[in-house]
Formats: structure tokens, sequence, C-alpha cells
């Protein structure tokens, strides 16, 4: 399992994969038994890295794989994506939406998520090159640089804010308050 986030009826909802072309976000009651799981795959590997819980069961989650991946309404995405993928209480796809470098090499990666108050998401993001985030490619400097990208609750790109500098070595997550 990579992530084990637990929702505020004390339900589990871990995520995980082997290396191969599929990952996996499932739902476990309190006592062990399976609600519903919902496999991604594609034709590489897909890797879930973060997933969040908000208080109504929503799910947010950031993935990354090098080729397209079908969640439930064709394909998504170009090579070397990003994904930020909400799924409703019930494991069902509400939206994905991917992050790909828009011209040369780059990368995406995401290393946290987080639902902000009003049902949106905010995810960090480590990338490097010039990124399409959904208005036009930005260029967000080295692969160490972090940023932060706020995303309506469908999946809009509203801000992106981050450093372009390589000092800040260690991230893990987000949360997001009232303000």
């Amino acid at each position: 399992f990579y992530w084990l986030p637990f929702d505020l009826d004390g339900d589990l909802l871990p995520s995980g994969g082997d290396g191969g072309p599929s990952s996996f976000i499932a739902k476990y009651t309190g006592d062990g038994e399976r609600v519903w799981s919902r496999a991604f795959v594609g034709d590489t590997s897909v890797h879930v890295y973060t997933v969040d819980v908000a208080p109504g069961g929503e799910i947010v989650a950031t993935m990354q794989s090098h080729q397209p991946v079908d969640f439930g309404s064709g394909p998504v995405g170009a090579t070397k994506n990003s994904f930020v993928v909400r799924l409703d209480p019930d494991g069902a796809v509400a939206w994905a939406r991917a992050f790909y470098p828009a011209q040369g090499p780059g990368s995406v990666y995401w290393p946290g998520a987080a639902f902000t108050p009003d049902g949106g998401s905010a995810v960090i993001v480590r990338a490097e090159g010039m990124i399409e985030f959904g208005a036009g490619p930005v260029s967000l400097g080295s692969h160490d640089a972090i940023h932060v990208v706020r995303l309506s609750p469908t999946g809009v790109p509203q801000w992106l804010v981050g450093t372009t500098s390589a000092s800040i070595p260690v991230y893990a997550g987000v949360r997001t308050d009232a303000a």
C-alpha cells in the first residue's frame, strides 16, 4: 500500500500497485470488509502517489503514468503525464485531469494533495520544463522547485504559485484551512 487514509466514519481507503500497468484505490470498512475498489490501468505503469478524503467521503488522488490512462470515459493525457483524479464517495470517477510537459523534455510529479473548504483541491507539484496546466504552458524551472496548484471542485486550474529555487529539499504533503 502507498497511502492509508481514513474517512470520518473510520473506513480505510488504501491505494497501491506493483509497479506494473495498474494501480488501485479501495475502500474498506473499519471491520475490514471491502466496500469498493477502483483499478487504474494504462499501457505502462500507473502510480497512485497521494490520496486525501473529504468530510463527505469524496477522494482526490494524484497519479503518474508515461502514457494516457482511461479513467472511464476514454484515454486522458499524453506522455509523461501526472493526473489529479476525483472520486465520489462510491468510488466512481467524477473527473480526471492530466498535466504534462508542453514541449521538449520535462516532468511533473505530485507529492501531496488536499481538499479545500469549498470542495476544490490544492496539490503540490514538483516539475521542470514547460508544463501544460490547461491555460497554456507554464515554465516551472528546475525539477526541485515546488509549486501549489489550486483546482476548483470540477478540477479546473485556478492558480499556481511556487518557487523557482531548488533550495527546498523535502516536502511530502499539503493541508488547507478555512482561510
